[in-house]
């Protein structure tokens, strides 16, 4: 396998699978990614490109990638910077596509017809993209919480800067208050002239991926200025809009049963407490799940 380099062939595959290889994190999430790729065919014609991050030379590329070599792909070396949503950002821009579907290195596809399902309700000229999981969280709100609970309490510098004012107005000013709802920048399919039309702007820390997925100038946010609304899709094939996110059975709620594609995050809840998963829901939706399994409205 050779590394493919700037400028790729003239070819524009109608949907181009974008996954992180990332170097730091060891070969067992691409391992993963493989087995569940393999596992659960797409079921529409695509063109899958590893991204390869974090690596020293193309030779440990070559060596990291050995658990791939039964799939058909392109392998892409990309600048180590800008955390996922600045390579997502960087290879758009250079790629040839009709269409982008984006995993970061910790994805895990769960079902069959997944692109097919995604990439279905992506392309309805009202939608500005189709993801996997979403959710209402809100940073300020965290925030809010985190303080009021006495989670920052403590007598170090960093404490104390954590709670107080200036830290809650610079909160409060990148970030909505709950309900903020947007989709996760993981497992979504979005058209790549809409991609195009995204600000991403300097992407140097997590604070910047945090505004950019849930800010008030987040990928969400541009997509209803452009008169786009975002969905999410499960495993039943079904497009929910975002006033039923919070009953998907998805992200971060019930048993996550509906779940397309898992990740850290959603691998985090099902792994938790029964106490845990309470708070984790809470943040995410505002409510709490009853032993029916039905959720009950909290306020904020």
């Amino acid at each position: 396998m050779a590394l493919a380099g700037w400028p790729l062939p003239p070819h524009r595959s109608k949907c181009a699978v974008l996954y992180i290889a990332f170097a730091p994190f060891g070969s067992r999430p691409l391992r993963d990614f493989v087995a569940s790729y393999e596992r659960h065919p797409p079921g529409i014609e695509c063109d899958l490109y590893i991204l390869c991050k974090g690596f020293s030379d193309d030779e440990a590329i070559n060596e990291f990638l050995d658990p791939a070599k039964a799939l058909a792909y392109t392998a892409i070396r990309v600048p180590d910077g800008g955390f996922d949503l600045g390579t997502y950002h960087y290879v758009a821009q250079r790629l040839d596509a009709n269409d982008f579907c984006f995993f970061n290195t910790r994805s895990v596809i769960l079902v069959g017809d997944w692109l097919r399902m995604l990439h279905k309700y992506s392309r309805d000229a009202q939608i500005g993209a189709a993801g996997a999981t979403a959710s209402c969280e809100s940073l300020y709100s965290d925030h809010l919480r985190a303080v009021a609970e006495g989670l920052r309490a403590g007598r170090s510098l960093r404490s104390i800067a954590g709670r107080s004012f200036l830290n809650r107005w610079r909160h409060r000013y990148l970030f909505p208050a709950f309900p903020n709802p947007h989709l996760r920048t993981n497992a979504f399919v979005i058209r790549a002239d809409v991609f195009r039309r995204l600000r991403f702007g300097t992407i140097r820390s997590r604070l910047d991926t945090a505004r950019l997925e849930n800010g008030r100038s987040s990928i969400t946010r541009q997509l209803r200025r452009m008169g786009l609304e975002p969905v999410i899709v499960g495993q039943d094939g079904r497009r929910y809009d975002a006033s039923r996110w919070s009953r998907s059975d998805t992200f971060w709620q019930g048993g996550q049963h509906n779940l397309l594609v898992a990740d850290n995050q959603t691998e985090k809840y099902a792994l938790a407490s029964a106490t845990e998963r309470s708070s984790m829901t809470r943040r995410a939706w505002g409510t709490d799940p009853g032993p029916d399994g039905s959720h009950h409205r909290i306020a904020p």
